[in-house]
């Protein structure tokens, strides 16, 4: 094995990833039921909170996974130093964020998401640009050719799905639940397909890094 800690590395990000496709899954049908809630009782809002609890407990694993494996894996390849650090930024972003509204600055806390969100992005891209790297180191040219076409696409997707969750935010103040919740939804729907595809290559990187 050339790279052993970048394919024990990638290897968890793969499975915290796998967690976040789940998390994912799971705001998907919290939408669904939030968008129906006007219509039910209080047993709604009991099943809401269950999901939110289980997406808290997942994000709060995938990201300490995430963390650890790019960790290990940028002892092998710079990209996912990059990768490491930006995670580390984001973090500090959102308990920056939480601070300030605590303390009356309501607004921090949007803002902090919405930076959140782009250095997600920026994470996903510098992971697939070192997975793109080792391919070539490699001489995987398949999978560095799915990597380079994937970097845009995942790219595109992403940035999709914040404009619609910038969206929901705008139509929260002028519009119903039903609007908010289907809004939702969509924006759930392509973060999972961008999961998805991120996956794919992910799983095909940790399969190159074993066997060779």
């Amino acid at each position: 094995m050339t790279y052993m800690e970048a394919y024990y590395g990638v290897k968890k990000v793969f499975i915290a990833e796998v967690l976040a496709a789940i998390s994912a899954l799971a705001g998907i049908a919290a939408a669904v039921i939030e968008a129906n809630a006007g219509q039910g009782t209080g047993k709604a809002a009991t099943v809401l909170a269950s999901f939110g609890g289980i997406l808290l407990v997942l994000t709060v694993i995938s990201y300490i996974l995430s963390l650890v494996g790019l960790h290990q894996a940028a002892k092998d390849e710079p990209f996912f130093k990059t990768a490491f650090t930006i995670s580390v930024l984001g973090l500090l972003c959102s308990l920056a964020g939480g601070v300030l509204s605590a303390i009356g600055y309501e607004s921090a806390q949007s803002i902090a998401e919405f930076a959140n969100q782009i250095l997600q992005i920026m994470i996903i891209i510098y992971v697939i640009y070192g997975i793109i790297s080792l391919a070539g180191k490699l001489k995987d040219r398949k999978l560095e050719q799915n990597g380079k076409r994937l970097v845009m696409l995942v790219t595109v997707l992403l940035f999709i799905s914040i404009i619609i969750s910038l969206m929901a935010d705008m139509f929260s103040k002028k519009a119903g639940e039903m609007v908010v919740g289907a809004v939702g939804i969509v924006s759930a729907l392509l973060l999972f397909v961008s999961y998805v595809l991120y996956l794919i290559l992910l799983g095909r990187a940790v399969k190159t890094l074993g066997d060779k």
